[in-house]
């Protein structure tokens, strides 16, 4: 256990330190950012985690007005074997350098010149070896557009795509064997009129330039959410308005497969085998919960799990973490273990000892007391070694004189 230094002292009324962390693939490496400070403005810092130089600090760069929360883009990211580190230069492109930022002799050959690019994503490694870097540039004085990369030969992109105009970010999502890219682009424009929540486009690409096609556009609706399966190769996807088509899409073409319901959901949860897929429906909806059996294509079971804000399968693909946090829920914090076949496994509540009164004036306006007790809840990272004690079963038979339904609830109304 190392405790690493604080970078940036606190000063003049600046409360400094860590405000969010990412660790390189196989955790030989740890990025921490730091609020952003004209004074000390170097508030990115990447750190050795083994080898001789454990605990050392190794680098420091800047993510310009950063404060806290959620990073608007992570600057520094690795391939999966760590032997490439890739950093966002602003004004120059992506860096490749080596895993442990050591200095190369000739720089300028490994730099992805794309400029203006806002954000990126590392492809996982392919079965023939190669990696690939997908790049969003926003747009400017031409339409925003993707551009994928083989970071072995950096000099030119390997594929690209146009998006409309207007688009303003688009969140890109790598398949498990590296040869796919989906990307879901947003607008907040929607000149159709019929979303206050502007328009998203889906795409699907080829990693090495051979094809791509439109999945969704304007006309099909909200994409609500899109899930790669971490096993096979193939996606699910969310869409359209309420109820939503809960879509499977073959990921070596992007083409529909089925259709697997029509329901009010907008989260889906892959289990770590691709076995079972957890399809909720939160945020403004009530909270119903399906567990679907992919190979079976039936629904395990459904129940309700209100006020969901985090969700997420356990190591063993059979436990369902559901919790309540804060900021988004300022009360009504907890914490809910599910089984895939429904049953609630334990609840904690997370209550003030004294439930004050909700409002108190202090001088300056009244202001709502907060009840806020839990701010995060996640399963433990496992590593290799430990995920081989999980393993991939299917599901237990359904109890005597019931039947499970195939494919996904339905409520069209």
């Amino acid at each position: 256990v190392h405790e690493l230094e604080r970078v940036a002292p606190d000063v003049g009324g600046r409360a400094g330190g860590v405000r969010n962390i990412l660790f390189s693939p196989k955790r030989s490496f740890l990025v921490t950012y730091e609020k952003w400070d004209p004074q000390y403005p170097d508030n990115v810092h990447l750190w050795a985690l083994k080898g001789d130089q454990e605990g050392a600090r190794l680098y420091s760069t800047s993510l310009k007005g950063y404060t806290s929360g959620a990073l608007p883009v992570s600057i520094i990211r690795w391939a999966a074997d760590e032997s490439v580190c890739v950093e966002l230069q602003t004004g120059k492109g992506l860096l490749l350098r080596n895993g442990d930022v050591s200095q190369d002799s000739d720089e300028t050959s490994k730099l992805i010149a794309e400029k203006s690019v806002a954000n990126f994503e590392v492809s996982p490694t392919t079965a023939k070896g190669q990696t690939f870097v997908s790049c969003f540039v926003p747009e400017g004085s031409m339409v925003a557009r993707i551009a994928v990369y083989d970071i072995a030969n950096p000099g030119k992109a390997v594929a690209e795509t146009h998006l409309p105009a207007k688009v303003k970010d688009a969140k890109m999502m790598w398949n498990s064997d590296g040869t796919a890219v989906l990307v879901l682009a947003n607008s907040d424009v929607d000149e159709s009129g019929c979303s206050y929540f502007g328009t998203t486009y889906l795409y699907w690409l080829k990693a090495d330039g051979k094809a791509q096609s439109q999945i969704f556009g304007s006309k099909d609706g909200q994409v609500q959410d899109i899930a790669w399966s971490p096993t096979a190769n193939e996606f699910v996807a969310i869409v359209g308005f309420q109820p939503a088509n809960v879509t499977l899409h073959d990921g070596k073409t992007g083409k529909l497969i089925s259709t697997l319901g029509q329901s009010r959901r907008n989260t889906l949860k892959w289990n770590p085998f691709g076995r079972f897929l957890a399809v909720g429906g939160f945020g403004t909806l009530a909270g119903d919960l399906d567990f679907f059996d992919r190979p079976k294509e039936e629904t395990i079971a459904s129940i309700r799990a209100p006020l969901t804000v985090e969700c997420a399968f356990g190591p063993d693909g059979r436990t369902f973490l559901a919790c309540t946090i804060a900021p988004r829920m300022n009360e009504g914090n907890q914490l809910s273990m599910y089984r895939y076949t429904g049953e609630l496994i334990f609840k904690i509540d997370y209550v003030p000892e004294t439930v004050e009164a909700r409002h108190e004036d202090t001088g300056a306006g009244a202001r709502t007391k907060t009840q806020a007790l839990l701010y995060a809840a996640s399963w433990r990272p496992t590593s290799e070694e430990r995920s081989a004690d999980f393993e991939d079963r299917p599901a237990s038979p359904a109890r005597t004189g019931t039947k499970r339904v195939k494919g996904l609830p339905s409520a069209t109304a």
